[in-house]
């Protein structure tokens, strides 16, 4: 028997290692009741009530001024702990505390308010309190505003053949998502906010339904990609509405007041994905409140594919990246504990000890959401959030296993100016009733200055063709140190991808737009980040037909003798040669000196359009739009009065039309209209000859 001296605070769990004999310890865990300063166990009563202040009064002067819930009060001992407890439904809180002297104030938030005391930063109540007497009467007052919490929590059935770990999703599982709109402010919501959900392409809508808000449904559109069912069985009956990626959207009927709740399920299937694949739905919410607009950001709904399954756990959004959850230190953090009674009798009394790190601003706490109405929180010295579910009756999982779930939601903010490299962890403690706590999962989040790295990159083209070029430099210019880097060029590129920090030298061989995409990993981090570009080649292809399979080169310079021998070699009046190759002759050619694109003039580019001019004789053209479809103005002006002609050649040097053959024009400007409605999609060119001065030649592009 041995005398053990415990400093703890009242309701704290307590772990305690002791060795029996000389080498073999143990554990137990006991919760304090009582301590020395209250040994009587006979505690003062702290509380009052937060009012809604219509009309700042401070004071209570209408049947409208009622209790505000979910309020923080702080209170303060004479050593200079604080304690923090929550308004219930009815604005009342109330906090037992030991025969001593303490502070009362109200922790100010973005909800309401509260302008009230002498110098109107809000009222403070000293108590002098004595053990067993009651003091009910520390009121505050705020002024009303709008206020609006979006949730979105994910169910899933039983899972007997998965094994046994975290709580996620399994591939080609019907799950649910639970998405709960909840007016936590002080004013109501008008009736025609929106609430729009956007799932995760690698899901497919089965159907919704609703019973606590009255809904439209306004019509779910695909917008994603199909789902692969293929070895899913028999998919969810949707009737009509199978979608994947879709953007889902339901309209309010009804006004929501202060402390209404709006929850909608939305049933799903998970495709036949890869284990490990993430699932990221988000939901929105749009309102009018108070005659402003109300927009709730979107609230993820993060789940990754692993067909684990864990009834009591915590997990915090954001996840962070990397496996120490890299983040940035102005990121509120959404923490969630779930709980499921796995015991043989219903649950009465569960309570959940929450040990909140020291870097966390405490006061920033906000409660997100819950499956059952919590009936108290008290937040104890060194961040030891209680959570008090009384009379929650529990089911047991094997009579009832969707009641038998539950969790609390709640968010933070990390405190100003951490330095970089911080850790912030998070575990709590379930108990239900008197049997042993359950001790959850510990979350990790590490602050960084930069959490993610850069995918930043430039490129530049500065080989081949003097109107036109394929080829590419790219160039990483994220900055950030100790990367791998993964280039994709697409299909139609050569080489269509590298690892190279700094590939030189790539081949981009279609026409029209190329997405260019950097995917970099930070190394020890595991932290990924993407980035994409769209980079423009035109004069490039050269097949016929719809085909576009042969690609133009150009020796313009040093021509190997084999060149002239190729069948269809164009040789130009300037003694360079254009050939319509193979895409896999292309490197080879390039070898060799060619570049790839037409042979041409150089080609200056403006924002309007593709022109060059002979400004010093005064003559300009200009071709609007460029490029266009089908029909096309050419705009050109001449200082003197001349004959002029305007011609329109294919890439391959062949005359395609006559716009204006050597016709005279008098001085000014001009306009001339082409009509390609006959002419395959492709690059053309157009020369613009005045008699007696050079000739212009410029690029055009159809695209149909």
């Amino acid at each position: 028997e041995h005398n053990i001296d415990i400093r703890a605070y009242i309701g704290q769990i307590i772990k305690v290692q002791f060795r029996q004999h000389t080498n073999v310890w143990g554990e137990g865990y006991f919760t304090l009741v009582d301590d020395v300063k209250n040994s009587a166990a006979n505690p003062a009563d702290i509380g009052g009530t937060v009012f809604l202040d219509m009309d700042a009064s401070c004071s209570v002067n209408s049947p409208d001024e009622v209790g505000i819930g979910s309020r923080m009060v702080r209170i303060k001992d004479d050593l200079q702990n604080n304690y923090y407890v929550f308004t219930d439904l009815s604005g009342d809180y109330s906090f037992e505390a030991p025969a001593g002297e303490y502070e009362i104030t109200l922790v100010h938030n973005d909800l309401t308010e509260e302008t009230c005391g002498a110098n109107g930063d809000g009222m403070e109540y000293t108590v002098n309190a004595v053990g067993g007497q009651s003091y009910r009467s520390s009121h505050f007052h705020a002024h009303p505003s709008c206020g609006l919490t979006a949730t979105c929590d994910t169910y899933f059935d039983p899972c007997p053949v998965c094994p046994h770990g975290k709580s996620t999703p399994c591939p080609c599982e019907k799950i649910r998502y639970n998405i709960t709109i909840k007016n936590d402010g002080s004013l109501p919501l008008l009736p025609g906010a929106l609430v729009t959900v956007d799932l995760d392409p690698n899901v497919s809508f089965c159907s919704f339904e609703s019973t606590t808000c009255d809904l439209v449904d306004n019509n779910p559109t695909q917008t994603g990609g199909t789902v692969s069912s293929s070895g899913c069985g028999t998919p969810c009956n949707t009737g009509g509405k199978n979608l994947s990626g879709a953007s889902l959207q339901w309209e309010l009927q009804n006004a929501m007041v202060a402390g209404a709740t709006c929850e909608i399920w939305i049933y799903v299937q998970v495709g036949n994905v890869a284990l490990g694949t993430q699932l990221n739905t988000t939901a929105n919410f749009d309102g009018q409140c108070a005659g402003f607009a109300f927009e709730h950001s979107d609230e993820n709904c993060d789940d990754e594919v692993l067909c684990e399954r864990d009834p009591n756990d915590k997990s915090v959004h954001p996840a962070g990246c990397g496996p120490n959850g890299n983040i940035t230190d102005d990121e509120r953090l959404s923490y969630k504990v779930r709980f499921q009674n796995n015991g043989n009798l219903e649950a009465y009394y569960i309570v959940i000890h929450d040990y909140i790190d020291e870097d966390l601003d405490i006061e920033s706490l906000k409660l997100v959401g819950s499956s059952h109405p919590i009936t108290k929180v008290e937040i104890l010295p060194l961040n030891h959030i209680v959570w008090t579910f009384e009379g929650i009756n529990l089911p047991y999982s094997s009579a009832d296993e969707e009641g038998s779930k539950g969790f609390v939601k709640y968010s933070l903010k990390p405190k100003a100016d951490l330095p970089d490299g911080t850790e912030i962890t998070n575990e709590a403690r379930i108990v239900f009733g008197l049997n042993e706590p359950i001790i959850t999962n510990t979350v990790l989040n590490t602050v960084k200055d930069d959490p993610m790295p850069s995918a930043e990159f430039v490129y530049s083209n500065s080989y081949g063709c003097l109107n036109s070029s394929a080829t590419f430099d790219f160039m990483y210019s994220g900055g950030s140190a100790e990367v791998s880097v993964e280039w994709n060029f697409g299909p139609n590129a050569i080489p269509s991808n590298s690892t190279d920090l700094n590939p030189e030298g790539v081949m981009l061989l279609a026409d029209g737009a190329n997405d260019v995409t950097l995917t970099v990993t930070q190394s020890g981090e595991g932290c990924i980040s993407t980035s994409t570009q769209i980079v423009y080649v035109n004069g490039v292809s050269c097949g016929q037909g719809n085909k576009n399979d042969k690609v133009l080169v150009c020796y313009s310079s040093v021509i190997p003798e084999f060149v002239y021998k190729v069948r269809g070699a164009n040789v130009g009046n300037d003694g360079s040669v254009s050939l319509c190759v193979n895409r896999n002759a292309v490197a080879t050619h390039v070898a060799e000196g060619a570049c790839i694109g037409a042979c041409n003039s150089a080609v200056a580019k403006t924002a309007t359009g593709i022109s060059n001019d002979l400004s010093e004789e005064g003559i300009t053209i200009t071709a609007r739009p460029n490029p266009f479809n089908e029909v096309t103005h050419i705009e050109y002006s001449i200082a003197e009065s001349n004959p002029v002609s305007i011609i329109i050649y294919n890439v391959f040097g062949q005359e395609v039309m006559r716009l204006i053959n050597n016709e005279y024009k008098s001085a000014g400007d001009h306009e001339v209209t082409l009509n390609a409605m006959d002419l395959p999609e492709g690059i053309y060119y157009y020369t613009f000859k005045v008699e007696g001065n050079s000739t212009i030649t410029n690029k055009l592009v159809l695209s149909k």
